[in-house]
């Protein structure tokens, strides 16, 4: 199976090689991904091919048509995507927006959903905190930030902060039966609210503000 970033070959019923692309550039992200039964890995052309124990591989538009988050899933996509972009963020990079087909679900052999970005065209260098926006791109994507839908010329630039809200929004949206109901700061308790008050529903709060330096990627 081809993804953004990658390709999956299933090995045999219960291992799975993953492999991904421009290993020069982006070592420091597919060296920090962490796998339940990692069999070992190889760095070679350009590439990395982590082999794993695992039952199933796909994207998250695959999973979803079929799916949609268990709280379970909720928490480990919202930690494991976090983890990722704080990686970035330590590597002076960032990206302005998630969409399905950024991330792959690795299911393991314990049935955790296990989440991965690998869309490594979408990473932008940051500048003071700032991501340059260059290139035309749809006002009307589900999964953008309020900023992003305000930029009426180009080139311009959001903070690192615009990824945070694309995040919490793609979390919910996993959650969703109804994929068409809006989503922003004033519908989330209606949105999400079926998730009590706990530590996941407070961090998409803290995560969804509409002002980009008050948004928070924090679990507790």
């Amino acid at each position: 199976m081809r993804f953004t970033g990658g390709e999956s070959k299933k090995k045999s019923f219960d291992t799975f090689e993953l492999t991904f692309h421009h290993y020069d550039k982006y070592s420091y992200l597919w060296n920090n991904l962490y796998f339940t039964e990692l069999v070992e890995k190889n760095n070679k052309n350009n590439k990395i091919t982590f082999t794993i124990k695992a039952k199933e591989v796909n994207t998250l538009q695959q999973f979803l048509k079929n799916n949609y988050f268990s709280y379970s899933d909720g928490i480990l996509f919202f930690n494991m995507i976090t983890q990722q972009l704080f990686t970035l963020d330590k590597n002076n990079t960032g990206i302005l927006f998630f969409d399905i087909n950024d991330i792959i679900v690795v299911k393991d052999n314990f049935d955790n959903n296990l989440f991965y970005f690998t869309n490594v065209d979408k990473i932008i260098q940051k500048k003071n905190n700032f991501l340059d926006i260059n290139t035309p791109f749809d006002k009307k994507h589900f999964f953008i930030s309020p900023e992003m839908k305000n930029i009426n010329n180009l080139p311009g630039k959001v903070t690192k902060y615009s990824s945070c809200y694309s995040l919490a929004i793609l979390t919910i949206y996993g959650f969703l039966k109804d994929k068409t109901k809006t989503i922003n700061q004033n519908t989330i308790d209606e949105t999400v609210g079926f998730l009590g008050l706990n530590k996941l529903f407070y961090s998409l709060k803290r995560a969804i503000k509409d002002i980009p330096k008050e948004r928070k990627l924090l679990y507790i």
